[in-house]
């Protein structure tokens, strides 16, 4: 394996201008590739279960449930008495502003006020297909319908019922149906009548102690378009503020929907991406520094982990063009993997400052680590979760190209950043313990030996007492506002 990088190494030797154009071109286009990639907020990825995971996703999303977004507005003391009146003031103003030009492009409508004439759509839904309704055993019913007894009983109801004032209600109803046919299937829907929890006040839906109004919002954008949401969730709680504000903090408004704790998971996701990358910079760079004197190398430390990130992101941009970010956030691990390479032959050449012999020395170790780890990770490919699957690729590609970068530029770099002053470093004092504890002699140590036996036994007593949680709901981000 050595004798190929040192072939590549041989023959770029008197031609880097040319090596180091074909490298930096590879790069661009990679960066090219990888800036037009996609990135996808949606958490259900992680769910195993691809199979039903598709069909329930998909009938939810048909459903139009997603896109729902349900607001309460009550007063902020609890202890005051009902205001409905109130409430309804409030909320009318709410819901002017949600359908005025500035949130158009967020808002698809909103129910705030029931329609008088729901009711009757609801009717003529049933009258215009009764048989939809209707099952083989309902017609015998209907039959008792049509005798003559039974007609004369329901045309001297419909009379009476014209010349009270329910008649203003139930006069198209008796028109359209005097035999009263259409009451076989009305009683199939009486199982959706309105909730007891939940009145109607001046055609608002308000909670049962008539305290919370409620108001249902639908969103043009799905609920895993969270960059566009984003943007609609910002605006509503400039609005909500306002509001608030407007009414001395008197008034408490909320809401909740499958948009609003998309845009809230994709937020923990970003923090939490910036967070761990940041740690994970700060170590190394501590590590780095204690390892390497010249500052100079520092930069390119990084160019190998730097260069396979970008190669895996061009690669997945070509196979499928969008990636979960869920599967960017545990690029701090893949990181860490594939700067120790680099870290690796660095360390080793600042011992020898020899190119040919550092090439000899870590070749095989490093691409044998770089394929046993692409490996571990192409495992994932079969778990039954989307964003695992992309994780698997996007960590196997870079750290193979990692690998393989570090072999065939990494010697370049090490050869033109050497000084004629630089001499072969003795090992610090990290280096030296280090040493010490590798050529420790673990297995010729009995008292050592005999408490790893005793630990295995009890941990192998206690395994039973381990429980393991199914709950796929521990894995989702939960936004700081719900």
């Amino acid at each position: 394996m050595e004798g190929l990088f040192l072939f590549l190494y041989g023959f770029f030797k008197n031609k880097r201008i040319l090596f180091f154009i074909l490298v930096l071109t590879v790069g661009l286009i990679a960066l090219f590739l990888a800036s037009r990639i996609s990135f996808e907020e949606d958490i259900t990825k992680m769910i195993s279960g691809a199979d039903n995971k598709a069909k329930i996703t998909q009938a939810i999303e048909k459903s139009g449930f997603l896109e729902k977004i349900i607001i309460t507005v009550s007063m902020a003391d609890t202890a005051l008495p009902p205001d409905p009146e109130r409430l309804i003031h409030q909320a009318a103003k709410l819901a002017d502003t949600l359908q005025s030009k500035t949130f158009r492009p967020y808002v698809r409508g909103i129910t705030f006020r029931i329609s008088p004439t729901a009711i009757e759509d609801v009717l003529d839904i049933v009258y215009r297909n009764l048989p939809v309704f209707l099952e083989e055993k309902d017609y015998l019913s209907l039959d008792t319908l049509l005798t003559p007894a039974r007609i004369e009983e329901n045309l001297r109801n419909n009379y009476n019922t014209l010349l009270s004032p329910a008649s203003f209600a139930m006069k198209k109803m008796i028109v359209r149906d005097p035999a009263g046919l259409s009451s076989v299937a009305l009683k199939k829907l009486s199982a959706f009548q309105q909730d007891e929890n939940y009145r109607i006040i001046s055609d608002c839906i308000f909670s049962k102690d008539k305290k919370h109004l409620l108001l249902f919002v639908t969103t043009v954008f799905p609920a895993s378009a969270t960059s566009q949401n984003a943007v609609f969730v910002k605006m509503m709680d400039r609005l909500i503020s306002s509001i608030v504000e407007q009414n001395n903090n008197e008034l408490n408004i909320e809401y909740f929907g499958s948009a609003v704790v998309a845009v809230g998971n994709a937020e923990r996701l970003k923090k939490d991406i910036r967070l761990t990358l940041s740690i994970t910079l700060v170590l190394l760079l501590l590590i780095i520094s204690f390892s390497i004197k010249k500052k100079r190398l520092f930069p390119f430390i990084f160019l190998p982990a730097i260069f396979g990130g970008l190669v895996a992101l061009a690669v997945i941009y070509l196979i499928q063009a969008k990636i979960s970010i869920i599967s960017l956030s545990i690029g701090t691990v893949i990181l860490a993997i594939t700067v120790d390479y680099s870290l690796h032959i660095t360390m080793h050449f600042k011992h020898r400052h020899a190119i040919v012999e550092t090439i000899k020395d870590v070749s095989f170790p490093i691409i044998v680590c770089g394929f046993a780890t692409a490996f571990e990770f192409l495992s994932l490919v079969f778990v039954s979760s989307e964003s695992l699957h992309e994780l698997g690729i996007l960590a196997a590609i870079s750290v193979i190209t990692a690998s393989f970068f570090t072999m065939v530029v990494m010697p370049h770099i090490l050869d033109l950043t050497r000084g004629k002053e630089d001499k072969t470093e003795e090992k610090n004092y990290l280096e030296r313990i280090l040493d010490k504890i590798t050529r420790y002699d673990f297995h010729k140590n009995r008292l050592l030996l005999l408490f790893m036996i005793i630990f295995t036994v009890v941990c192998w007593i206690f395994i039973d007492n381990v429980g393991f949680e199914n709950d796929m709901m521990k894995m989702n981000y939960i936004s700081d506002k719900l």
